[in-house]
Formats: C-alpha cells, structure tokens, sequence
C-alpha cells in the first residue's frame, strides 16, 4: 500500500501476515507505522485494488485531533 501524510511523499508498506479480526475471520492484523498526526489528510492507494482512501483530518474537531495523537507514535515521540 501507499500512505501519504498531508502533502508530503507517499512512502510504500508491504501489508502482510494473518491475524485473527475483531469478526474472527483472518486478515493482515495491525499495522504501526511512525508517521506523524496528519493536519490536513492522511491517503491511503493500493491497499484495496485500485481505490484511494482519503481521511480528512482537518475536518475533525481539535479534541478529535488530540485523541487520535495517540495512533501516530511518531507524533507522540515529538512531545
């Protein structure tokens, strides 16, 4: 897959493994990467075929924004 925080270059992931889900079926299970906390939007391509996922982070409140701080390790090390 490819992610790209904000406008920054998207950086490739190799999605692998077989975890147990929350609905028990197997999937890639988790997955840390040590991004920032994305300002503006966080894409995601090439995970699902060719479709493009875009989370925009900027129209979360800000108590939102501080709550998902903790699933960006990389932010959290910059406090």
């Amino acid at each position: 897959m490819s992610v790209a925080v904000d406008n920054a270059p998207a950086f490739q992931h190799k999605v692998e493994g077989g975890r147990a889900q929350g609905n028990g079926s197997n999937g890639p299970g988790a997955t840390i990467l040590e991004m920032p906390l994305p300002t503006q939007s966080l894409t995601v391509s090439n995970l699902f075929g060719d479709g493009v996922l875009v989370f925009p982070f900027s129209a979360l409140s800000q108590a939102t924004q501080r709550d998902l701080a903790v699933c960006f390790p990389a932010s959290e090390a910059a406090k």
